[in-house]
């Protein structure tokens, strides 16, 4: 480095002789020059103002002044990239920090969010525990009706949830009628809830029928089971094929078959007013139109008034509500194990 600037030194003296020498001869050849013009023309003439020549001495002061304003320039320290990254530093720093900041703000906040979720939920299942030890009487009594009305209370408690987990356990028919009550009511996410419950207990309802199907083998059971008078006895055909999810092309639920008739089965879950009988009677009478040889039958999975089965069975087709079925069921299994 202090060899560079002794030669730069050197070289910036040479470059200040030089051009001292070059105005040097500059002006001596000014001088002869006027001096063979008077020789020449011995008359004065009139020359034209001009700018005076600046003096030796001032051009050698300004290269001077400007060899020291290089050197003072070559002098100053070069910036690299160390240099360039260290004046952005505080830039960067401030904005990493604020970046950490910010995120150690969020997951602060997320977690405060999840124990506050974990410490309703904690609260919640004390309460649900609360409630069921509060109305368990009720559904130990048996009675369809009260444990409908338990679980339409605790549906009116405000926890839906714990109705259609309750629903699960409880699948009488006081089940169903709390919930198709809750399914027509305003509560939209109580009716959501319970209408999903009917959809599964409707799912079940179809399989638990063809089950009962199955055990059909020429039994003669009495009559008041299908609702018709119970001096009479109906006779169960022994089926060979039982299908179920055909009510798209045919309008029944279930389609069995024997080797020589055919049932078509309607699974519903609640028949509660004359309305609905009346809905129910016009689909099954279009269903016997379109095959006038099958036999029909309307199963409930609810308990149906007395006068609702009889209007169903004057129009001659087979119906049972939630006890018949219980009690053909009872008949066929205790049969199927005595023989």
């Amino acid at each position: 480095m202090h060899r560079t600037k002794s030669h730069l030194k050197i070289f910036y003296l040479l470059v200040i002789v030089t051009s001292a020498f070059l105005l040097g001869s500059t002006v001596s050849a000014s001088g002869n020059g006027h001096a063979l013009q008077a020789l020449v023309r011995p008359t004065p003439t009139v020359m034209p103002l001009s700018s005076p020549t600046p003096s030796l001495d001032k051009r050698v002061s300004e290269l001077e002044n400007r060899v020291n304003e290089l050197q003072h320039e070559l002098e100053l320290p070069q910036k690299d990239v160390w240099d360039k990254i260290s004046s952005i530093s505080g830039l960067l720093s401030g904005m990493l920090i604020a970046i950490i900041g910010g995120v150690a703000t969020y997951v602060y906040r997320e977690r405060e969010k999840a124990s506050e979720k974990l410490r309703d939920k904690e609260h919640l299942s004390i309460l649900r525990v609360q409630t069921i030890q509060g109305f368990m009487s009720q559904f130990q009594s048996g009675d369809e009706k009260v444990i409908e009305a338990a679980l339409l209370a605790i549906t009116a408690l405000g926890d839906p949830e714990l109705t259609t987990n309750l629903a699960k356990l409880y699948r009488g028919s006081g089940t169903i009628s709390a919930l198709t009550k809750i399914a027509d009511s305003s509560l939209e996410e109580a009716a959501n809830k319970a209408r999903q419950s009917l959809d599964r207990i409707s799912i079940e309802g179809e399989k638990r029928i063809m089950q009962l199907m199955r055990l059909f083998n020429g039994q003669q059971v009495p009559g008041d089971l299908f609702g018709m008078d119970k001096s009479k006895s109906v006779s169960l055909p022994a089926f060979t094929g039982i299908m179920t999810n055909a009510r798209d092309d045919r309008g029944n639920d279930i389609h069995a078959r024997s080797h020589t008739d055919e049932w078509l089965v309607q699974v519903k879950l609640s028949l509660d007013s004359f309305r609905h009988v009346k809905i129910a009677v016009n689909s099954l009478q279009m269903l016997h139109s379109l095959h006038p040889s099958d036999t029909i039958w309307l199963v409930v999975l609810n308990n149906v008034e007395r006068l609702f089965i009889w209007e169903i069975a004057q129009k001659g087709f087979l119906v049972s509500s939630h006890p018949e079925i219980e009690k053909l069921e009872n008949i066929l299994e205790s049969r199927n194990e005595s023989s």
